[in-house]
């Protein structure tokens, strides 16, 4: 107020005028008014299907006044929420959003209780997290590249071995005792020379030591 002479009143900035007198007791009161909003709106955002070893990232938006004071809790199976739940910790933010990082050890369905407070009041939200542990399967290659190789080696060992049969027949004299017959050599393919090769092999393992040499023994099998 101010103090005007020609009317010898007080007269308030918003023009309302104060009467004088003795029997009137003048003073003022000052007070700051600020309009605050509650928290109305909570928005959890993120992945809910997590595979067993991932971290949970969620954002959460909402709207309201600040300062704001949030916290989480996690519980097993899913939740209900009351509206009481508080937390024993909390963090202080002037914003209106703040991320969730977690690490669930186990396979398993979770709740995440956000509460979220300010000047005007709190507000609880949920969100069911599901983590699920995926099946590994062995790759085609893994097993189709050691049967392969195992294939290759059986068949260079088969080559091989009749390789040297055919090649030892050639090296090793043969000794024929039946002088007034001749020797009548057939030809022969590479495949049924190996198929003798074996055979002889197998009978000369059959042989008796003991036994008489006959005109058909071949020291080429020894």
């Amino acid at each position: 107020m101010k103090r005007n002479n020609s009317t010898k009143d007080y007269i308030c900035h918003n023009s309302s005028i104060v009467p004088i007198g003795k029997s009137y007791t003048y003073g003022h009161y000052q007070e700051t008014i600020s309009v605050r909003e509650p928290i109305s709106t909570v928005n959890i955002t993120g992945l809910n299907w997590l595979q067993h070893g991932d971290l949970l990232n969620l954002q959460v938006k909402y709207t309201g006044s600040p300062p704001f004071a949030y916290c989480a809790l996690y519980k097993e199976g899913q939740y209900n929420i009351t509206g009481n739940e508080t937390c024993v910790y909390k963090s202080s933010t002037l914003t209106n959003a703040f991320p969730l990082v977690h690490y669930f050890s186990d396979c398993d369905q979770h709740t995440v209780v956000v509460v979220v407070e300010n000047d005007m009041g709190k507000t609880v939200s949920r969100a069911t997290i599901n983590i699920y542990k995926a099946t590994v399967h062995a790759q085609l290659s893994v097993i189709v590249v050691p049967v392969v190789f195992c294939l290759v080696a059986v068949i260079l060992v088969v080559f091989g071995i009749a390789y040297y049969q055919h090649r030892s027949r050639y090296t090793i004299e043969v000794a024929d005792f039946e002088f007034g017959q001749q020797a009548h050599l057939d030809y022969k393919t590479f495949t049924e020379r190996l198929r003798d090769s074996f055979r002889n092999a197998f009978d000369f393992r059959q042989r008796n030591d003991n036994d008489p040499l006959t005109s058909d023994t071949r020291y080429d099998s020894m």
